[in-house]
């Protein structure tokens, strides 16, 4: 176990690559690893925790967050319907008691589903009233699946005042899982008690130090109860050797971007804090500047 001093709790940190969750750092809990619907165990992974606590998914991709929301959705629903009948039918010889063990694993099923979604119903209810207002009258189908259940997807495709629904929905508990873009780490507090990395990829591009750090960072916020925040980063075995590689290198050396280019990062910032009234004189102008990292730097 490992621990963070980028944050005021400690996050402990899991790297598993797929289909065999090899550990390459520290540990990982799943549950089976063979499942049709679920290769990766993200379901499994995010089934731990919730809904009791929260899990932030972060992909690769905006349609990736659609549809690992709706696959955490298809897992809650048939998940333990499934580990349930692979544990019993070991034990059990008879076809008609593998029958009936398959009959008692959906019994199983339907109540763990139906937890999900009595969890909190009145509040997912109003959620939904108000993201019908929010939209018009016509909210995503994605999410009208997945709501029920205290699922949703966060991007930038999302109108902000659907973001911010459900970022508001998110910290009071009503939604206990987000599927998101890394541009959630970047500019929402959002705490959660497991973050999860679908890929070390944002976009096509390698996820750099600094955005890993961003995105682990929203595990175990202060004032969340337990206190140790868990970050899980699922890979390919391809990936494994580069993934070794970013987990223990340093941090990203931080250079403003007022330094990039022809100067005209500086040229707008200058001419937006005129426009916008923060600097009315030179000296107020040479004081906005003194403040700029690149000043620093």
């Amino acid at each position: 176990m490992r621990y963070t001093c980028y944050g005021p709790v400690g996050v402990e940190h899991v790297s598993v690559t797929r289909r065999n969750m090899e550990v390459i750092r520290d540990r990982v809990a799943v549950h089976g690893t063979n499942c049709d619907i679920d290769p990766d165990s993200i379901g499994s992974l995010v089934l731990e925790v919730v809904p009791e606590e929260s899990v932030l998914v972060f992909c690769a991709t905006k349609k990736n967050c659609e549809n690992v929301a709706l696959l955490i959705c298809q897992t809650m629903s048939r998940y333990v319907a499934l580990l349930i009948c692979q544990t019993m039918s070991r034990y059990v010889a008879l076809l008609s008691c593998q029958t009936m063990s398959r009959y008692v694993a959906l019994l199983s099923c339907q109540t763990m589903s139906r937890k999900f979604q009595e969890h909190k119903m009145d509040e997912k209810k109003a959620l939904y009233r108000a993201l019908m207002v929010e939209c018009k009258g016509s909210v995503c189908p994605t999410l009208r699946s997945t709501l029920p259940f205290g699922v949703a997807y966060h991007h930038s495709g999302l109108m902000g005042g659907e973001r911010r629904l459900l970022e508001e929905a998110f910290v009071s508990g009503t939604i206990c899982c987000i599927c998101c873009t890394s541009t959630l780490a970047a500019g929402v507090n959002l705490p959660a008690k497991r973050v999860i990395l679908r890929s070390p990829y944002v976009g096509r591009e390698f996820v750099t130090m600094s955005r890993y750090k961003q995105m682990v960072g929203r595990a175990g916020r202060a004032g969340m109860g337990s206190g140790l925040g868990e970050s899980i980063l699922v890979c390919k075995s391809t990936d494994v050797d580069k993934v070794r590689e970013l987990v223990h290198s340093s941090m990203d050396q931080c250079v403003s971007s007022l330094a990039h280019g022809d100067a005209s990062g500086m040229r707008s910032l200058l001419l937006s804090a005129i426009g916008q009234g923060v600097a009315t004189s030179l000296a107020e102008l040479h004081q906005l500047v003194k403040r700029t990292l690149l000043s620093v730097q």
